[in-house]
C-alpha cells in the first residue's frame, strides 16, 4: 500500500478539527477486544448533531449498528465506505437517522454528507471515531484491514497549509475541501 494510492480531500468533520484521541492510544483498554495495539482509529471531536463527510468519493457498503453476527457493535450506528485501490473508510457513533441518509450502494463524493454524529455504541460522549481500512492491509497489534489514517490526514494538512499561505483573501465556498 503506498500513500498515493487514496487521498482524503474533505474533512469528516467541519472545522476547526480537534483530534480527542489518537490512532495506537490507550493500549490497555482495547485488549478487552482482542488487540494490543490500542484505538484502530482516531476520534475528532463532533458535538451532537453536527454534520458528517465522506473524505472522498465511493460507495456507501453498509450503514448498520450491528455486527456481522447481528450482536450490537461498539461502533454503534457507522457506514463505511468503499473508496478506489481497496481502500474504506469507517465513521462511527452516528446518530440513529444516518441509516435514512446512507443507503448501502449510493455513491457520494467527496465533502458528501453521509450522517449526523451521535453518542451511539461503546462512547462516552458524541465524537466521530474514524478508521482507514485496506483489504491487504496487517498492522501488527489491531485488527485485519486497519490502518493508521495519521499519514493520510498529514498529507490533507499539509496541502491546506500550503493553499493557505497562497491566498491572498480568504475563500469561503467550498472551504472543507482541501484539493
Amino acid at each position: 500500500m503506498d500513500k498515493s494510492d487514496f487521498k482524503i480531500i474533505a474533512w469528516p468533520v467541519e472545522p476547526p478539527v480537534i483530534v480527542n484521541q489518537k490512532w495506537g492510544n490507550a493500549p490497555e483498554k482495547y485488549q478487552e477486544f482482542g488487540w494490543s495495539g490500542g484505538h484502530e482509529g482516531i476520534d475528532l471531536t463532533a458535538p451532537l448533531g453536527v454534520p458528517i463527510f465522506a473524505v472522498a468519493e465511493g460507495t456507501i457498503r453498509f450503514c448498520s449498528d450491528k455486527r456481522q453476527n447481528g450482536t450490537p457493535s461498539a461502533y454503534g450506528l457507522r457506514v463505511e465506505i468503499e473508496h478506489a485501490n481497496g481502500y474504506r473508510t469507517l465513521y462511527a457513533h452516528l446518530r440513529s437517522d444516518a441509516a435514512a441518509i446512507s443507503q448501502p450502494g449510493t455513491e457520494v463524493a467527496a465533502g458528501q454528507m453521509i450522517g449526523f454524529s451521535g453518542n451511539t455504541g461503546n462512547s462516552t460522549g458524541p465524537h466521530l471515531h474514524f478508521s482507514l481500512k485496506h483489504a491487504d492491509a496487517r498492522t501488527p497489534g489491531f485488527p485485519a484491514t486497519y490502518i493508521d489514517p495519521t499519514p493520510y490526514f498529514e498529507a490533507a494538512f499539509n496541502s491546506l497549509i500550503k493553499s493557505c499561505s497562497q491566498m491572498r483573501t480568504p475563500i469561503i465556498d467550498k472551504w472543507r475541501l482541501i484539493s
